[in-house]
């Protein structure tokens, strides 16, 4: 019999049943895999932490290029150079050489206290002949380096003696710059060929003005770190527009690794100041002045400052010292040097005087200050004057004119004139000058006078000359070790002459006329020069900045057109920049004051301006 076999039910689950069924497997695979997520985790954090420790273990700071790495004790020596070169109209050149020792009195994890040693062991100066040289001298410092310093100006600070003059002040810093320069990673603009930082301005004492110092630092060498910083004339705000003057500066300094002090460094620095008027030296011009400073550090073997010579300087005396911020200054003082009256040659009673000039009258109304002593005063006998015939001043006016407008080493002057006439009651005639050095007004004005009708009535001729000191004008442009300075010394000469001339007042036919001439003169010495410390050298002129006179004269006639009865008549005479120049050097004497100038030649002339027009003639 066959026996057929059933074939095995198949058992069929539910979907529940079956996901029930399927849970176990699923859930295990879960967990396998968030285990491994979260061991790569770990370890990713575990390995992160120990790069992040292992760094900051070995790099402690970053924001600084390289640490300064220095035991108590410890002494550092360098020798500087600096060549310095001044050509305008010849050349002179000053050669400073001082000898810089660094002694580690204490130290924190902030800062350095060094004890510091100049000796200017050699200041020479020729030019077309030797002019001379300054014996050793030596002197000690107490320089406090912090070394996480934020300020942008200077990572030290400077003790001294508190009777340090201020060029030696500007010297030591100048130089301490060149040793221990600002290794601020965020002043950099380039670090290691790559962009770090927007470049911001920065302002120094050392430097005219704020200015956008170029930086850029190279870290790869294993041994050193070389930094180069520069900058040129456009880098600059615009306080330098009053003078028409280029700079261009530029360093390098290798920093040694192991220490974080300079193992050397060179600055090149270049000015220029550019006369505007040339000066006329037989056949050739002059048209500038240039300066050139080229500084040498270098690290050298010495035993410069030792442990017992350090014992014997006085720190406790010490003060702190500073450059004061002047940057680019513009300022008026006080000549007190400079003879505050000079004779001039004697008033003539000639009515046909080029210069008849002023008076203590209270009919004279002179602005500005200054204490004259009256040189000569006449007064003429009075003329019939027919004010009461003329009739109603019609003329109504007020004008200025600009008579001159030069450059002279790089200042631009100008000389402008006035005048008004108001037919008001009383009527007003008035006349001023003003004289203006690098957009600022000196004095004021020169001369300003004005009378009124019943001043005139009388007929009476005057005429008065004083001559005082007036206030100097002064420049400063401070630039690393050098100070680029432009002085003028002025002396004033103002007068006033007042005449009824006969032909020209009389009763019938109607006639009157009042003639009016203010004059001035100024003359100058004025100086260019380069000081560093000791010396200061350049181009000087001496001669007449200006001599101006303005007659003026207000006429009437009867038989004149109608509108044409009143006249006024403006003219001028003018001579400026009459100036022979020539080549200077000075040396500091005791009280650091600068002795007496000392011309070592006179190489040729400013061309003068001389000119004879009229200004305005205006009826009505």
């Amino acid at each position: 019999m066959d026996v057929t076999k059933d074939s095995e039910p198949k058992v069929q689950f539910s979907e529940k049943a079956n996901d029930s069924l399927k849970k176990p497997c699923r859930g295990k695979t879960k967990i396998v895999a968030l285990g491994g997520i979260t061991l790569v985790f770990l370890l990713c954090a575990v390995v992160s932490v120990s790069v992040y420790f292992l760094l900051k273990k070995n790099v402690p700071h970053t924001e600084n290029l390289v640490e300064v790495n220095l035991q108590e004790g410890e002494t550092l020596t360098y020798l500087v150079d600096h060549d310095i070169n001044v050509q305008g109209g010849g050349v002179q050149k000053a050669m400073i050489k001082v000898t810089v020792g660094f002694r580690v009195l204490n130290k924190t994890s902030e800062e350095y206290w060094f004890l510091t040693k100049f000796n200017f062991s050699h200041v020479h100066m020729e030019g077309n002949t030797d002019i001379g040289r300054i014996t050793s001298s030596t002197e000690y410092f107490l320089v406090r380096l912090v070394t996480h310093s934020r300020k942008t100006t200077f990572p030290f600070e400077v003790h001294g003696d508190r009777h340090t003059n201020i060029e030696l002040i500007r010297l030591v810093y100048g130089i301490l710059v060149q040793l221990i320069p600002s290794l601020k990673r965020d002043l950099y603009e380039c670090v290691d060929g790559q962009k770090a930082h927007l470049l911001d301005t920065e302002e120094s004492p050392l430097l005219p003005g704020s200015v956008k110092m170029h930086r850029e630092a190279n870290t790869t060498d294993k041994d050193r770190v070389t930094i180069k910083n520069h900058f040129d004339r456009t880098d600059f705000d615009d306080k330098l527009s009053d003078v028409d003057l280029d700079l261009k500066y530029s360093d390098i300094a290798l920093i040694n690794k192991s220490n974080g002090m300079v193992s050397e460094s060179h600055v090149h620095f270049y000015e220029r100041l550019n006369f505007g008027e040339p000066v006329d030296n037989v056949g050739f011009k002059v048209t500038n002045m240039q300066v050139t400073v080229d500084s040498h550090a270098s690290l050298i073997e010495s035993n410069f400052l030792g442990y017992e010579e350090s014992k014997t300087v006085d720190l406790h005396s010490f003060v702190k010292l500073v450059i004061s911020n002047t940057n680019f200054t513009f300022s008026a003082v006080n000549n007190t040097e400079k003879p505050t009256v000079v004779e001039p040659n004697a008033v003539s009673n000639s009515s046909s005087a080029p210069f008849n000039t002023s008076s203590p009258s209270q009919h004279l109304n002179f602005t500005g200050n200054f204490s004259g002593t009256p040189l000569k005063r006449s007064r003429r006998a009075a003329n019939v004057v027919p004010w009461n015939e003329a009739g109603r001043l019609s003329l109504n006016t007020e004008r200025s004119f600009t008579l001159f407008e030069k450059k002279l080493i790089g200042i631009n002057i100008k000389g402008v004139g006035e005048i008004w006439l108001k037919n008001g009651a009383p009527a007003e005639l008035g006349v001023s000058f003003y004289l203006s050095i690098g957009g600022r007004r000196v004095d004021g004005n020169l001369f300003k006078k004005q009378y009124k009708g019943d001043q005139l009535k009388d007929g009476i001729g005057l005429r008065v000359e004083y001559t005082y000191s007036m206030l100097g004008i002064t420049i400063r442009v401070p630039v690393f070790i050098l100070s680029l300075g432009i002085d003028f010394s002025l002396i004033g000469t103002l007068g006033i002459q007042l005449n009824f001339p006969w032909e020209g007042n009389s009763i019938s036919p109607v006639k009157l006329a009042v003639e009016m001439e203010p004059t001035a003169e100024v003359t100058a010495s004025l100086e260019a020069y380069v000081s560093a410390y000791f010396i200061r050298a350049g181009v000087y002129g001496d001669g007449t900045l200006v001599r101006v006179g303005l007659p003026v004269t207000l006429s009437y006639q009867a038989t004149r057109s109608s509108g044409e009865k009143w006249c006024l008549d403006l003219s001028t005479r003018l001579t400026a920049l009459e100036f022979s120049a020539g080549i200077f050097y000075q040396w500091r004497g005791w009280w650091f004051r600068w002795g007496t100038r000392h011309t070592l030649y006179e190489f040729g002339r400013w061309a003068a301006i001389h000119r004879n027009w009229r200004l305005l003639a205006s009826c009505g």
